[in-house]
């Protein structure tokens, strides 16, 4: 290797440091003195596929790019010479990290993924690749990243993972999308936070396909997000932007009701992490859905349960119905409240209606009242585990239909719920048909189960004080319809 090159600007190449993916890494000093690496990534087919994420725009937090070429049969990258590596960080100061460390060097990295989702996918989360520059853990070393929206390519540098943080799309070799790059981070964070990766090998493959991790010493509302970012369906995993979102507020100090919440929330999603884990690794899309329903029956269960005690805790007087088809079966007074069990949702139930959006499971949650006056009994609403907003990003969605604008028609529900079908297609589709949508479709998951726990707490307080009345309009909320 010459000890100077020449690019932009002329360089002067010092020891090796090691290598980074596909290349080698070397000392390098400017012609002004500034202190840099210089990468050295052999011209073979596929390689320079780096130089094309050198500094894109919008994009938090990464290892710039201040100069580049090519020197012989190799590109060159020049970048600023970081403090250290977040391995270099566990080593020093781990295994582990408390909470006031690791917490910021995850809110860091998740912001990145959130930038890049929606144009590249890295493929190689990991420490060895989030570099400390400038006071903040930034992303580096894109050397087998992708574009998001990719399907096939010249050069796929298929088969090349880091195997402890290797998504289990990757080993299946599947088309992968940001979802492969947060389930890595799950990786990371799980190691970050307890010293040890959730999948020690050596048989990684087996392990990422079919174990469940083993359920982390955290608080519960952290536990959540790392056990969700780890789930084996890529599609029910949290976005990026999720992630970044929820990651702040695991520092605040939870009240008792909350801390009690989080517990009953976590203790949901590790039987939603057992449940996911797939035997096969060779999936049919029967497996796929399967493996998506079992995520989000226990996501929705988490969520009832949250409603469940509060209402328990607000109104002792309460009384829980046992039913085998029922999550949730409540009564105050003569006001029942229930949540059917989640029921899988095949393939082609739209009908002859062309929907955009894919249902694996549907529930229905009830408020009945004894028929009054008017032959008025309570309202229900759908709940729809579906794409309904991204297309392959999972959520429980919560809904309602009415009769169209034109209908004479009453119902003793208002609103009321539907399963998949061509009536609720009617009601979702265009144009103005018999039935229409009374509440617009409002994600209650993933940390937003707040609002659906209010409002059905306010109405099931009505019920049980003979207060319910039919809604004073039709529709009641606006909002975003699902995708068409």
């Amino acid at each position: 290797m010459p000890n100077t090159i020449t690019l932009t600007r002329t360089w002067t190449i010092g020891a090796p440091l090691g290598s980074g993916g596909f290349g080698r890494v070397c000392e390098a000093r400017g012609d002004d003195g500034s202190a840099a690496v210089a990468k050295f990534v052999a011209k073979a087919p596929g390689a320079d596929r780096e130089m094309l994420f050198a500094n894109p725009a919008g994009v938090r937090n990464i290892v710039p790019i201040i100069d580049k070429g090519e020197d012989g049969d190799s590109w060159v990258l020049v970048m600023p010479r970081a403090e250290k590596s977040l391995r270099d960080h566990l080593r020093l100061a781990g295994p582990a990290l408390s909470l006031e460390q690791a917490i910021p060097i995850l809110i860091d990295v998740a912001q990145t993924l959130e930038d890049l989702a929606t144009s590249v996918v890295h493929r190689d989360i990991k420490p060895e690749n989030v570099l400390l520059l400038g006071g903040h853990w930034c992303l580096a070393d894109f050397g087998i990243a992708r574009y998001a929206d990719a399907t096939t390519g010249d050069v796929t540098w298929k088969g090349f993972m880091t195997k402890a943080y290797a998504a289990p799309e990757i080993w299946r070799d599947e088309h992968v999308t940001p979802s492969a790059d947060i389930y890595s981070f799950g990786v990371m964070a799980y190691e970050t936070l307890t010293g040890k990766v959730p999948f020690p090998g050596p048989d990684f493959r087996a392990q990422h396909l079919t174990q469940d991790p083993p359920a982390p010493s955290l608080p519960a509302a952290l536990a959540s997000i790392v056990l969700e970012c780890l789930f084996k369906a890529p599609g029910s995993r949290p976005t990026a932007a999720n992630v970044a979102t929820r990651l702040p507020g695991v520092l605040r100090p939870a009240s008792g009701a909350l801390g009690r919440l989080q517990a009953a929330n976590q203790a949901v999603v590790v039987a939603q992490s057992k449940a996911a884990a797939a035997e096969s690794a060779a999936k049919q899309e029967t497996e796929r859905r399967a493996e998506l329903y079992a995520a989000g029956s226990a996501s929705l269960i988490a969520v009832v349960e949250l409603l469940s005690e509060q209402i328990r805790e607000g109104a002792p007087a309460t009384s829980v119905v046992r039913h085998n088809r029922m999550l949730l079966a409540l009564e105050l007074n003569q006001a029942a409240l229930s949540v059917t069990v989640p029921t899988e949702v095949r393939p082609g139930a739209w009908g002859r209606r062309d929907i955009a959006f894919d249902v694996i499971a549907c529930s229905t949650i009830r408020l009945h009242i004894p028929r009054n006056y008017y032959g008025y009994a309570g309202r229900s609403h759908s709940l729809w585990f579906c794409d309904g907003r991204a297309a392959g990003v999972y959520r429980w969605f919560e809904t309602a239909f009415m009769h169209g604008v034109f209908s004479r028609r009453v119902s003793e529900e208002e609103p009321f719920a539907f399963d998949p079908g061509e009536e609720a297609a009617e009601a979702i589709g265009p144009g103005i048909g018999a039935y229409s949508i009374a509440w617009p479709p409002t994600p209650i998951d993933q940390g937003e189960h707040a609002d659906f726990i209010e409002h059905w707490i306010g109405w099931f307080a009505s019920a049980g004080l003979g207060e319910l009345n039919h809604p004073s309009g039709m529709p009641e909320r606006q909002g975003p319809p699902f995708r068409s």
